[in-house]
């Protein structure tokens, strides 16, 4: 592996006679094609989200001259194909990060709160993307209806004031900030919230799914194909916060399905870790070597 430079001829360079390259953000994806069409390395290019993309004459020539291309989520796949109308894209999902857990700090978190229903959300902090004012709306509700909810929204982002002035003085709802102990807060969930507008997959999900935890997560882009309505967890609309509250109720009212959920969710998850996830690239590398 290779760190490379803010420029193609460090690009160049890194890859010589590298096997395959594989691309992942934009900027890697110009060195994929360097590499095919100067040093005839055959390519892979993973696409994690969905959005417009300006045009761009060496972006689809990459794309076109592609050993493979891969998509996180079937919906990415979708959109890929409505881009390039001739490419097959294989889906990938993301693995899980196998978080690890201080069970002193969980403890600890959990005695904190030890009289309320712990609800996470793991998101950068912007509403257009991530959904949170959804979550502040519904914790207003709760301020009120179910004063033992609390919410802890982990991240960081440009909207992190936005935020905090419609919170006010709420003490229902906490803006954690980035932590490196994202499993810890996890561990310590009792659900799991993730209102986003947009998603291609969503890997805060899959660290959820990972600790069993009941999800609540609106129905965009890749989600449903993670999150099944009914099976474990609740799918939403966007910008629902009275949706949100409602799912969040039905959760706990509903414990024996609650526990349902939990069982599903980790055995969904085992289909989606880091050696599943290497088994699926290590095929499509030897296919585009040979």
């Amino acid at each position: 592996m290779a760190e490379l430079g803010n420029n193609y001829l460090s690009m160049g360079r890194a890859i010589k006679g590298c096997s395959v390259t594989h691309a992942h953000e934009a900027r890697a994806v110009y060195a994929s094609l360097y590499g095919c069409w100067f040093q005839n390395i055959p390519s892979v290019i993973t696409r994690r989200v969905i959005r417009p993309q300006r045009n761009s004459w060496f972006r689809d020539k990459a794309y076109q001259s592609a050993g493979a291309i891969a998509a996180v989520s079937d919906a990415v796949a979708e959109h890929i194909r409505k881009s390039y109308p001739n490419l097959n894209p294989i889906v990938v999902p993301d693995a899980h990060s196998n978080l690890p857990v201080d069970s002193e700090f969980v403890s600890t978190l959990r005695g904190k709160h030890s009289d309320k229903l712990i609800i996470v959300h793991v998101g950068t902090y912007d509403h257009g993307a991530k959904g949170q004012l959804t979550i502040i709306d519904a914790a207003k509700r709760a301020a009120t209806d179910q004063p033992n909810w609390h919410f802890l929204l982990l991240g960081e982002g440009r909207e992190r004031a936005r935020f905090e002035a419609s919170i006010g003085d709420l003490r229902n709802i906490e803006l954690v900030g980035f932590v490196d102990n994202v499993g810890d807060y996890l561990a310590a969930a009792d659900i799991f919230v993730f209102p986003s507008l947009h998603e291609a997959l969503g890997s805060s999900l899959l660290d959820a799914m990972q600790f069993g935890l009941p999800i609540v997560a609106t129905r965009v882009g890749g989600i449903p194909e993670f999150v099944e309505d009914g099976v474990n967890g609740r799918l939403i609309d966007t910008e629902r916060p009275d949706q949100l509250f409602a799912a969040i109720e039905e959760v706990i009212a509903n414990p024996e399905w609650a526990a349902s959920v939990r069982a599903a969710n980790i055995e969904r998850i085992l289909t989606l870790d880091a050696a599943a996830m290497a088994d699926h690239y290590e095929k499509i590398y030897e296919r585009i070597i040979l």
